[in-house]
C-alpha cells in the first residue's frame, strides 16, 4: 500500500525523519484531531486525498497515496482550552493536575513539550522541583494574546496578497506618479481571514471577544451559524439547532413516546382480538355440533 507524502509547511521535520502521530482533542469542540510530535513541539496533520489527482513534489509526480500537510501548532492553544473548561480556572493549580483532570491521556504530552512562556494567557508560580502552579488569566489578557495572533496572521495574508500584484502593475503605478501611502495596518479582508483562522482554535467565549476586539462581526467569522442573544453563556446554538433538525426528522420525544405507546396498545389489542376470534371460532364449531338438526324437507 503506498504511503502518503508528508509535507512540512514552515516546520522542520524530525531529525530521524519519522513522524510520531497522536490523537488529541481539538481545542475548539474537543473532537479528535490528528497531530504529530516534532521534537519538543507539535505539528497539526491535515490529509488531502484524491482518486483522480497527483501532486508535484520537487521534480516528481506522486499520485494515489495522498498528501499529509504538517503545519506548526501552538500547543498553548490546547492548554488554554484545558484551562477554560477547568472547574478551577480561577485558582492556582499544579499544571500536571490541570492536564490530568482534562480526562484525555494524550494531553499529557503537553507536559513534555516546550510550551514557551505561559504568562501570555495565564498566571503562574514556580515552586521549584518542577512544580508549576497555573491559573487562567483575566479575560483582557487572554484576548490580547489571541489578538496578537490575529494581527500576525493578517500581516501574512496581506503580504501574500501583495505578491500577487504583477510587476507591470507596480511599474504603471510608479510611472504614473501615484503618491506613496503609508501602511495603516492590515486590510479588513485580511483581518477577517485572520480572525477566522484564530477562532477555529478557541472556545466560543474567546472567539466572541476576539471578533469584537478586531472589529469584525461574529456572523462574518462563522457565517451560517445561528447566534444566541447577547449575554448567553455560549455564542452559537449548535445543540438547539441539532435538536430541532432531529425533531423534524423523528418527531419530539413526547410524540415518539405517544406513537410507541399507541403502537404497543394496538399490538396488544390485535393480539387480544386474535385470541377472541380463535375462541369464538371454537365455540361456533361446538354449537354447530350440538345444535338442533335441520328437518328434512
Amino acid at each position: 500500500m503506498p504511503r502518503a507524502l508528508v509535507l512540512f509547511s514552515a516546520a522542520r521535520p524530525p531529525a530521524d525523519n519519522e513522524v510520531r502521530t497522536l490523537v488529541l482533542p481539538h481545542p475548539r469542540g474537543g473532537e479528535p484531531a490528528l497531530f504529530a510530535r516534532s521534537g519538543n513541539a507539535l505539528v497539526e496533520l491535515q490529509r488531502s486525498k484524491s482518486d483522480h489527482g497527483a501532486w508535484f513534489v520537487d521534480d516528481a509526480a506522486h499520485a494515489g497515496a495522498g498528501v499529509v500537510v504538517a503545519t506548526p501548532y501552538d500547543a498553548r492553544l490546547s492548554l488554554l482550552s484545558v484551562l477554560t473548561t477547568s472547574a478551577t480556572r480561577r485558582q492556582f493549580v499544579p499544571l500536571e493536575q490541570v492536564v490530568a483532570a482534562a480526562g484525555h491521556e494524550g494531553l499529557r504530552c503537553l507536559l513534555d513539550l516546550d510550551l514557551g512562556p505561559l504568562g501570555a494567557f495565564c498566571d503562574e508560580k514556580d515552586l521549584g522541583d518542577g512544580l508549576r502552579l497555573v491559573r487562567l488569566a483575566e479575560a483582557p489578557t487572554v484576548v490580547d494574546w489571541l489578538h496578537g495572533k490575529v494581527r500576525r496572521v493578517a500581516a501574512v495574508v496581506d503580504a501574500a496578497a501583495a505578491e500577487t500584484v504583477g510587476a507591470s502593475d507596480t511599474f504603471v503605478a510608479a510611472s504614473a506618479g501615484a503618491p506613496a501611502t503609508a501602511a495603516v495596518g492590515p486590510s479588513r479582508r485580511a483581518t477577517l481571514r485572520a480572525v477566522q483562522a484564530v477562532c477555529e482554535y478557541v472556545a466560543d467565549e474567546w472567539a466572541a471577544q476576539v471578533a469584537e476586539r478586531s472589529g469584525v462581526a461574529l456572523a462574518e467569522v462563522f457565517p451560517g451559524l445561528a447566534s444566541r442573544p447577547s449575554g448567553a453563556e455560549n455564542v452559537w446554538a449548535h445543540e438547539a439547532e441539532e435538536q430541532k433538525l432531529h425533531e423534524l426528522a423523528f418527531g419530539t420525544a413526547a410524540k415518539r413516546q405517544k406513537v410507541e405507546a399507541g403502537g404497543a396498545a394496538a399490538k396488544q389489542t390485535s393480539t387480544k382480538q386474535a385470541s377472541m376470534a380463535k375462541a369464538a371460532k371454537g365455540t361456533k364449531s361446538i354449537t354447530a355440533f350440538f345444535g338442533r338438526k335441520k328437518r328434512a324437507p
